[in-house]
């Protein structure tokens, strides 16, 4: 009985430090503005395609298998809809707009999670520059990652194991992790390395996958029609978003304790 004791104020006690951070309302705010982001961003990348030629069909794949047909459809229908033009420059003003106000929403987050020991405080100008900065850094390493991986002999590699099963999990985790350690290593203005960005992806990752596969069996059995009506779609897709973006948090506040016990390690030498 102790025992149990001491793990249920142990959880309590880390859950509370973890909301001393991450507030309730980050999660919801997230998923919003994943929800305004996902098109835009999907356009950004569609008409740097079409300018470099670059065949997206093994993107079309894996969107197909792990999101929903009908979202799935609408974003590769994006995918496939963009050429480049006089007005694409007022689409991709506005679809780095939308970008940029999901990567504000977790660097404001991610200010209380890294804070840097001497930082100066930040004007709105700082903040907007800084966000911008951010927001075309991690297109551009998100896009230098999808590029490779649709070309050449990484794209045939792809294509003959993305037909195993397990495989397919495999693929899903480690571009998971890949994305995760790129955002949390670029979105805070502390610097965070590699050994401290990885255990937080591993996390984040682990739990989207286990998340994605208990989703799927919920879904066999459940029929949000029956509840939301016409609203089904939206709620299921807000819902998706609301845990995917708890979980991409406290991959983030793992990454905190790495972070946060480099920064005492550090004081430690200096005194010594």
């Amino acid at each position: 009985m102790e025992k149990v004791k001491s793990i249920t104020s142990f959880i309590y006690k880390v859950y509370n430090q973890y909301r001393k951070y991450v507030p309730g309302y980050a999660s919801a705010a997230l998923s919003f503005y994943l929800l305004i982001l996902i098109v835009p961003a999907t356009s950004i990348l569609a008409m740097f395609s079409n300018f470099f030629h670059i065949d997206l069909n093994l993107l079309e794949k894996l969107l197909e298998t792990y999101v929903q047909p009908e979202y799935s459809k609408m974003i590769v229908n994006v995918l496939n809809g963009h050429s480049a033009s006089i007005s694409s420059i007022v689409i991709l003003g506005f679809s780095l707009y939308a970008v940029s106000r999901g990567v504000g929403n977790i660097y404001i987050i991610s200010k209380d999670l890294f804070k840097t020991p001497h930082g100066k405080e930040e004007t709105l100008l700082d903040y907007f520059k800084y966000v911008f900065k951010v927001t075309v850094l991690l297109l551009l390493s998100m896009m230098t990652v999808v590029f490779l991986l649709v070309s050449g002999p990484i794209s045939r590699i792809f294509n003959r194991l993305y037909g195993i099963a397990i495989l397919q999990y495999i693929i899903m985790y480690w571009l998971l992790v890949l994305f995760f350690l790129g955002v949390y290593m670029i979105v805070p203005k502390a610097h965070i390395t590699f050994q401290e960005a990885y255990p937080g992806a591993i996390v984040g990752s682990s739990g989207i996958v286990i998340f994605y596969i208990f989703f799927k069996i919920y879904m066999h059995f459940a029929n949000y029609e029956n509840v939301y009506g016409p609203l089904a779609s939206l709620v299921l897709l807000l819902f998706v978003f609301n845990w995917s973006s708890e979980v991409f948090y406290i991959g983030m506040y793992v990454t905190h304790i790495q972070y946060i016990r480099r920064l005492k390690h550090e004081k430690s030498n200096r005194h010594n």
